[in-house]
């Protein structure tokens, strides 16, 4: 009686934690990501520094991540609603941003900055009112007076959660 008891617990167990894990497994893989290549060298992006949302203005990706040398921080935005949007959409560049900002903490302070008013290449492939996949490419322009001295180029792949305001 003592072994069938054992047996049946040890049973349910294991039907609880295999049936436990396989609903926590999709929530891990819907953390937003989004990574990016800046000339030729690659970054990801993960969890909650990555934002997203949405308004009547338009919508705004931006990924950043604690840093101990360099703080770099990489946004993109267009003047499209997406609730309003049928998928997949390719943004019209006229409309589309794009910002690159790298940030030295410790000892010595200095701040390097890019962006691009236009220009910038962006696809997004889905939006399902919540989650939003898509690409992005362009040059940006640096900024003057903070340190950056060429443009540089940018291309990257996301998906993030979107925030509707």
């Amino acid at each position: 009686m003592t072994t069938r008891r054992r047996t049946w617990t040890h049973l349910v167990m294991t039907v609880a934690l295999a049936s436990g894990a396989a609903f926590v497994r999709p929530a891990e893989a819907k953390k937003p990501k989004v990574s990016v290549t800046i000339d030729g060298k690659g970054y990801k992006y993960r969890g909650r520094f990555v934002v997203a949302s949405t308004n009547g203005n338009g919508t705004s990706v931006i990924a950043t991540k604690p840093a101990r040398k360099i703080l770099r921080t990489v946004g993109v935005g267009c003047a499209y609603y997406l609730p309003n949007e049928t998928f997949p959409l390719v943004a019209n560049p006229d409309y589309c941003t794009g910002s690159l900002t790298e940030t030295r903490v410790g000892g010595s302070y200095e701040t390097k900055a890019w962006f691009a008013t236009s220009g910038i290449a962006v696809t997004y492939e889905s939006f399902d009112g919540t989650w939003a996949t898509g690409t992005f490419s362009g040059i940006l322009d640096p900024l003057i007076g903070t340190g950056a001295e060429a443009p540089a180029a940018y291309e990257g792949t996301f998906r993030v959660k979107v925030v509707s305001e």
